[in-house]
């Protein structure tokens, strides 16, 4: 891949200049004018005795990589040619350090709890949302059940709880008791928590490997529910 790299050269010792290489990228729109094809010689810019500026034509070769989530890439050579007024940096593959991936693994751990959530939970044959709006309504269902069931005085089993709750399909499971809504209640709640947990298990499982390969070993599809 062909780029620019910003070049600068500052006043160092007498007769002599510092070359210093920027961040690669492409050509600053305010430089096109001055581009004819050819390197900018940034020891011909600016009031002499004062840093120059310019960009010098930047080219990367990288060496191919099968397995972008354990490989990445090292800077093994960098050649500047100021005749030339050109930059080559040369890059192979190398293996991921552990601290590399474990933010990987725990983004994965992360991405397995958020699907597990999605999924719902199984009861009666279908399956009751539990995301966080849902949790807080089957909270506020389960605290009614549990009024009526210890006989707080006033409080009755709301028709619109015995109709049913609805399921992730739309279609109702019918609650004709208090205690139907407890059970649901708690089917949820306890299904929720496995979720949560086996989370945490496997994030600590992650920050407690000692190696890529313990790392690697970790089954993170283990310990989810149906």
């Amino acid at each position: 891949m062909t780029d620019h790299i910003r070049v600068t050269f500052t006043p160092g010792p007498p007769k002599t200049n510092v070359l210093v290489l920027g961040s690669p990228g492409p050509l600053p729109a305010i430089w096109l004018p001055f581009w004819k094809g050819n390197p900018l010689d940034v020891r011909d810019l600016g009031p002499r005795g004062q840093p120059g500026e310019g960009y010098w034509l930047y080219t990367k070769v990288t060496e191919s990589i099968a397995d972008k989530e354990n490989e990445t890439h090292a800077l093994v050579e960098r050649v500047v040619d100021v005749n030339a007024m050109t930059v080559t940096d040369t890059l192979a593959k190398r293996n991921k350090t552990l601290v590399e991936l474990r933010p990987i693994m725990i983004a994965k751990i992360t991405a397995k709890k958020e699907q597990a959530l999605a999924a719902g939970v199984a009861y009666a044959d279908k399956r009751i949302a539990t995301d966080d709006g849902s949790r807080a309504d089957i909270t506020g269902m389960a605290a009614t059940a549990m009024a009526v069931l210890v006989g707080l005085p006033g409080v009755t089993w709301p028709a619109s709880y015995a109709l049913g709750w609805i399921a992730m399909d739309n279609t109702r499971i019918a609650l004709p008791e208090p205690a139907d809504g407890i059970a649901l209640a708690a089917a949820v709640g306890m299904t929720y928590s496995v979720i949560v947990q086996n989370a945490r298990t496997l994030k600590d499982k992650a920050l407690a490997a000692a190696s890529a390969a313990a790392l690697s070993g970790i089954d993170i599809g283990a310990g989810w529910p149906e």
